[in-house]
């Protein structure tokens, strides 16, 4: 038998892709692997949207890379599409994310606005669409065609220039060479296209920008601090997410603060052990959050390819719910990792049909994933997760170390009355083997 068509690797292979990390955008995701998660902070950001004037509305979104963020925007978007018109895109469609600047996101919004339009089948004036075409084609070096000089400008044309400036750098730098001095410009060209998308189609337009949470800091502090002023200027409400870390730095949390009018909403991580039961030795997790993450793996996974106990049926589940600290993106990246154990142990042995995620693979996982968090880790590190795991706070919370911590989910935060922290659960491991804590 061909190692491809061994039956056990292709039932793993059928679970990788069920545990792609990408968000649900689609009806038929939600409907196979969606589970009620972030109700409360998804009825906020509606409310804020439409209790607002739209022309003001601007909303920062935030949490753990990998907590479910952008499956809750596609959420979003879903309810608000039938009152309003939703262009949700991602950063990374348009830019390199280790250098965007305020005005490539402007102006891949403007492109996105146009390309959703047209894809939505909106009905753009002839002379408007050939104006507009025109417009773009001159600042990303595309040759205007004759189906845009004739007006016919249809989603494939307004999809090769996103391509065209995601591909092309030299492109990105002409643009931020001309309207980083006249920034009024590019925003007045938005307020068009915004105005003429809202006359054909009777609706104001929502933009929703994802991805921008994945910033390096330094990154995020030119844009959210230095340029947020110009990212407010459109006339139509816009929702950006930005890192968790951003939250932390006193001078952006003013700076936005005072721009949004506290239009911020942060997605908490879900807390599966209660403030200080660790430390203290209790071994109760609250149960209700580790069966919803358990459920979600299991929309996801056969029974066939998990190691069912004969006392605690959900044993192995369970103990990947706990791994992950409460993170859906570290729920399904440990996930990934014991597949992919699992397909390695099945064709260094074709003879064997019967391979499951035992407690053994997922240990060997973990451990594989201890060790990528430990490469990075220097003594100051060391040191500020011994503090977090004492205190549940850091020492100083505008340390860059703490900060890089954060942002790489070596420390998660959670929230109920306070705000407070804790480590990973296998950065505790890591910790516990060194025997810098208990």
């Amino acid at each position: 038998m061909k190692a491809s068509e061994h039956p056990a690797i292709i039932k793993f292979q059928r679970a990788l892709r069920n545990l792609s990390l990408d968000p649900l955008i689609t009806d038929r995701d939600v409907e196979l692997f969606g589970v009620e998660y972030g109700g409360a902070t998804l009825a906020k950001l509606d409310s804020l949207i439409r209790d607002s004037d739209a022309h003001d509305s601007k909303i920062m979104f935030t949490g753990h890379t990998g907590c479910g963020k952008s499956t809750l925007l596609a959420a979003l978007a879903r309810q608000l599409e039938d009152d309003y018109f939703v262009t949700r895109f991602s950063i990374a469609e348009t830019s390199d994310r280790s250098g965007v600047n305020h005005v490539e996101i402007l102006f891949a919004t403007g492109l996105n606005l146009l390309r959703s339009a047209s894809l939505a089948g909106i009905i753009i004036p002839a002379a408007t669409q050939k104006s507009l075409a025109t417009w773009f084609a001159r600042y990303t070096k595309t040759e205007s065609d004759a189906k845009a000089i004739k007006g016919e400008v249809g989603f494939d044309f307004w999809k090769l220039l996103v391509l065209k400036v995601q591909a092309e750098r030299t492109i990105r730098e002409d643009i931020r060479q001309e309207f980083e001095p006249n920034i009024k410009d590019l925003v007045a060209k938005l307020n068009e296209i915004a105005a003429t998308i809202q006359v054909a189609s009777k609706r104001k337009s929502v933009i929703i920008i994802d991805d921008l949470d994945k910033l390096d800091m330094p990154v995020a502090r030119k844009i959210f601090q230095d340029n947020i002023k110009s990212l407010f200027m459109p006339h139509f409400a816009i929702i950006y997410t930005l890192p968790i870390a951003a939250m932390r730095d006193t001078q952006i949390r003013s700076v936005l603060g005072t721009e949004t009018d506290d239009s911020i909403v942060e997605l908490a991580v879900s807390k599966i052990y209660a403030k200080g039961d660790r430390i203290k030795g209790i071994d109760k997790y609250q149960t209700a959050v580790v069966e919803k993450l358990a459920d979600m793996l299991r929309k996801r996974l056969t029974d066939e390819i998990i190691e069912i106990d004969q006392i605690m049926e959900s044993a192995v589940v369970n103990e990947i719910a706990l791994a992950s600290g409460g993170v859906l993106r570290e729920l399904v990246r440990i996930t990934i990792r014991c597949c992919r154990i699992c397909l390695t142990q099945i064709r260094q042995d074709l003879t064997n049909a019967d391979y499951k995620i035992t407690m053994a693979v997922l240990a060997e996982a973990c451990k594989e994933l201890r060790l990528e968090f430990e490469r990075p880790l220097g003594r100051s590190d060391y040191d500020t997760l011994q503090q977090i795991d004492k205190n549940f706070l850091p020492e100083d919370a505008q340390q860059q170390e703490f900060l890089t911590l954060l942002h790489g989910l070596y420390v998660l935060e959670y929230c109920n009355d306070e705000i407070w922290y804790d480590l990973h659960p296998i950065v505790i491991d890591l910790l516990r083997r060194k025997k810098m804590i208990n």
